[in-house]
């Protein structure tokens, strides 16, 4: 049989061992909220291919000292774009639509001049 204090002794451990892995959870499961508000998908209310459109203008048509502002890969961007946004009724939105409006030779599945967003004017 253990001594008083030595019951007392570990009993203290045993507390100091929940304390701490009572913060380490804790502290875990902020990180998870701050990781879930860092991914959390942004709704555009606009029709989708004025979105797709602006980052094709990005891509293809706007260029800073000789290279596109967005210098990437259409499959590449096409899968930021459906992992960042959801269409204007809060739906996913399809990685097979994304990558056609993004093809150069689909320029008429792209808005019209006069729905067109004209970022060149912000840049």
């Amino acid at each position: 049989m253990q001594s008083f204090d030595e019951q007392c002794g570990q009993l203290i451990e045993q507390l100091q061992t929940i304390r701490k892995m009572r913060a380490d959870f804790e502290k875990e499961k902020e990180n998870s909220n701050l990781n879930t508000m860092l991914f959390k998908k942004l709704k555009f209310n606009g029709n989708l291919n004025q979105l797709v459109d602006v980052f094709y203008q990005l891509q293809r048509e706007l260029f800073i000292e000789g290279k596109p502002y967005i210098d990437e890969n259409t499959n590449d961007l096409a899968a930021w774009i459906v992992n960042s946004f959801l269409d204007k009724e809060g739906k996913e939105i399809s990685p097979l639509t994304v990558k056609t409006i993004l093809k150069p030779s689909k320029e008429e599945k792209r808005p019209n001049t006069h729905k067109r967003l004209d970022i060149d004017k912000l840049l």
